[in-house]
């Protein structure tokens, strides 16, 4: 179970006599409840709600049932796992504006798929995952999400960490009809069209304790 809320409001001077406001506000609320199959399966049900007015979405409801192979022993997460999960979505989705489909709101389904991989050494730790999506309703509507890290324990507690992230977007159904105006795009208050997305990202980590001690459940873990 995890939430999040972000809240920015940002101001613009153009010149000496027009000055732009906008404000963006972002919220996210999952839960879930997973259920132990074996030492290697599990399943689970998950509920969430979000909002985003850079996305152009008032409010997501989405509903998921889903289902987890653990290739090696969930006994031996602390070392290493590599996670297949399936899962099957319900969206109800309420637009802030009209989007590019004429949809102020809809209920939609999808569907993913998840591999995901950790490798925990004395040096270090490994992490990648990748997500592929696609609505029902229209197949070709779909996202591929790439996603890593290499974490480098330098000293005890210590460690430097390098990750990056690519997005292949297909599916970007909240777009509202209008387009966004150039205060939009300068301000970043919408989210603009694209067929991809990436970021990369390096930084020092200090841990106390042990290095297991953020492991709590590798059930449906991220």
């Amino acid at each position: 179970n995890w939430a999040s809320y972000n809240y920015n409001e940002n101001t613009y001077e153009l010149d000496s006599v027009t000055t732009v406001f906008n404000s963006n506000r972002n919220y996210f609320i999952e839960s879930s409840a997973v259920r132990s199959i074996n030492n290697h399966w599990s399943a689970g049900v998950l509920g969430s709600v979000q909002s985003s007015t850079f996305r152009n979405i008032d409010y997501n409801h989405r509903f998921s049932s889903a289902i987890e192979y653990n290739i090696f022993d969930y006994k031996d997460f602390n070392e290493k796992q590599i996670r297949i999960q399936y899962r099957v979505s319900y969206n109800n989705f309420q637009y802030v504006d009209t989007t590019i489909y004429n949809e102020i709101n809809e209920h939609l389904f999808d569907h993913s798929l998840r591999v995901g991989a950790e490798f925990v050494q004395k040096w270090g730790t490994i992490d990648f995952a990748a997500t592929a999506s696609q609505y029902f309703h229209d197949t070709s509507l779909k996202r591929l999400d790439i996603w890593g890290s290499v974490n480098w324990r330098i000293v005890k507690g210590l460690s430097v960490s390098v990750g990056g992230n690519i997005e292949f977007i297909q599916d970007q159904i909240s777009l509202p009809k209008g387009g966004a105006s150039d205060i939009d795009i300068l301000t970043r208050q919408r989210q603009l069209a694209t067929n991809y997305a990436y970021w990369g990202s390096t930084g020092f980590t200090y841990t106390f304790g042990s290095i297991y001690n953020n492991i709590v459940n590798p059930r449906f873990g991220n």
